[in-house]
């Protein structure tokens, strides 16, 4: 599983406690009155909402890395949420990006995985250049393991087939004998007619 760095924890808590501590406690010293502690009330707890939603969305922010596949998933509100799945054998390409003095130091990134036409983007990743070739080196052995075996839906497929040709219907006189049929029917009105 791949979350974000801590750093976006380190961000999510000087925003709130700047916006949310410092600025409250700043206009209170400055303006002292029952009007700003009223508007400063509400703006307080709007600021824990975003601080709090900051932390759930760095905890489930994230790529979790399967045998199979990728799912990556993003969080992006209390209220909405999606979730993407690509097999490894559907990635084109993976690349990471370090942008800053502040990412260089503490060695995260941005992640991005080429999908077809469409991009799977998980930004702030730690040591992504690591998460890369992880990703490629699994991409590698996926698609190895495809050329090693046929694909047992196939063979499958096969077995079954050769099943079916191998057995041959039982004979049925009625199905089969027309006349043996037209007796039996002949028998029949005999029985009921006595």
């Amino acid at each position: 599983m791949i979350h974000k760095h801590w750093w976006t924890i380190v961000q999510a808590v000087a925003k709130y406690v700047a916006l949310g501590l410092i600025f409250p406690a700043m206009v209170l010293l400055l303006y002292w009155h029952v009007y700003a502690l009223l508007f400063l009330i509400p703006w307080f707890i709007y600021t824990t909402i975003i601080g709090v939603q900051d932390l759930i969305n760095w905890y489930h922010d994230a790529l979790i890395m399967t045998s199979k596949n990728i799912v990556n998933i993003d969080w992006a509100g209390f209220f909405h949420s999606s979730a993407n799945r690509v097999g490894y054998d559907d990635i084109d390409g993976v690349e990471f990006e370090t942008d800053g003095i502040i990412a260089t130091l503490f060695q995260f990134g941005d992640l991005k995985m080429k999908v077809n036409t469409n991009e799977m983007l998980l930004n702030m990743v730690p040591k992504a250049r690591d998460w890369q070739k992880i990703i490629i080196a699994k991409k590698e052995e996926v698609e190895a393991a495809k050329e090693e075996k046929p694909d047992e839906a196939l063979a499958h497929l096969k077995t079954a087939l050769n099943s079916l040709l191998a057995v041959t219907p039982e004979a049925d006189p009625v199905s089969y004998n027309l006349h043996a049929h037209q007796v039996m029917i002949m028998k029949r009105k005999k029985m009921l007619g006595k």
